[in-house]
């Protein structure tokens, strides 16, 4: 059933989960990026 609702989907289907994927990946990046930054400046208290 799977492979038959992405069948459906078609390629913009394809597109729109990649490009989903890929925000919810730089979302994910700045994220940690911000704590790293935020646990660096708390250790120099």
């Amino acid at each position: 059933m799977a492979n038959e609702e992405n069948e459906k989907k078609g390629f913009f289907g394809g597109v729109k989960a990649k490009f989903k994927d890929y925000v919810y990946g730089m979302a994910a990046h700045e994220m940690t990026r911000q704590a790293l930054k935020t646990r660096g400046s708390m250790e120099h208290l």
